[in-house]
């Protein structure tokens, strides 16, 4: 059924979308930049799953013009969550919009980093609603990659995708007013989890602000809910959904240098919908 609805539509229409996507890619006057690694090849623990039974999963790349990897992420994404969260104003980052206007009214950031950015839908708000800020974003996949950069010169926002590992970026420290990821913590397992958290706070600068935010999985108000939200774990490609559900996330923070009285959980409502967002927050110590 998902492969009928979402699959043969796309590959029957992907010619045109390859080259759309090109166009934006190539264009003289683009807003944004595209710097992919030839010599990258993808972490196994997370190139090696079809994520959300997403053929070659978020690391698939079929050649130097294919986007499918990103297809696939966000149409398949729209079907799965009835079309919640779509165009620039996507609903994850939208939450951490509040979230910044409510805890740290302070932070005016110019330099923004989005971790594990997948197709590109928060990056884009990002760049949408902070239009003076330099935006970064990373990923594993170039296919990926390639679509979100596409889709950003589509919404006319400036946003630089870089291939790499969010547990080993190729930033300077303290480069980063804010790192921000979403729905990254269920898609790693926990030594990458650790290293990524660490990585986070070396490029933010002091004073800066990591937040790290994703489903609300890990406050499920039954054990009802808890075994109805472990059914991706076995049916839908989420090999470390029950990882992140039982993580001590808090410690792991304080592990990776935050301060303790710095760090915080926030149980957040969605922008729009009746989603519920977990989110982390931490300050790097002045």
């Amino acid at each position: 059924m998902i492969w009928m609805s979402v699959g043969e539509p796309l590959y029957r229409d992907l010619d045109r979308m390859q080259t759309a996507a090109r166009g934006l890619i190539d264009a003289p006057d683009k807003k944004g930049a595209l710097h992919l690694d030839p010599s990258y090849v993808p972490s196994p623990e997370i190139a090696e799953v079809d994520i959300h039974l997403q053929p070659g999963g978020y690391a698939l790349d079929r050649g130097p013009d294919d986007i499918i990897a990103g297809v696939f992420y966000e149409t398949g994404g729209n079907v799965f969550s009835f079309g919640q969260g779509a165009g620039k104003s996507d609903s994850k980052a939208g939450v951490i919009f509040k979230l910044l206007d409510a805890e740290f009214p302070e932070i005016k950031p110019l330099r923004i980093l989005d971790l594990g950015c997948s197709a590109g839908a928060a990056s884009a708000a990002y760049a949408a609603n902070f239009p003076d800020a330099d935006v970064h974003a990373v990923d594993i996949g170039a296919g990926m990659l390639r679509y979100a950069h596409a889709r950003a010169e589509a919404l006319g926002v400036g946003v630089t995708f870089h291939q790499m590992d969010a547990s080993v970026l190729n930033f300077e420290d303290g480069f980063f007013d804010l790192v921000v990821s979403h729905n990254m913590l269920h898609e790693i397992g926990a030594e990458k989890r650790r290293l990524m958290m660490a990585e986070a706070l070396r490029v933010t600068r002091p004073g800066g602000i990591v937040i790290l935010q994703d489903v609300d999985t890990r406050m499920a108000p039954s054990i009802v809910h808890q075994v109805e939200k472990d059914w991706d774990t076995h049916f839908n490609g989420e090999r470390f959904w029950n990882i992140y559900n039982n993580a001590d996330l808090v410690a792991d923070m304080y592990g990776a240098g935050f301060a303790r009285s710095d760090v915080a959980e926030h149980d957040m409502a969605a922008v729009s919908g009746i989603n519920r967002w977990y989110i982390i927050s931490g300050r790097k110590p002045v």
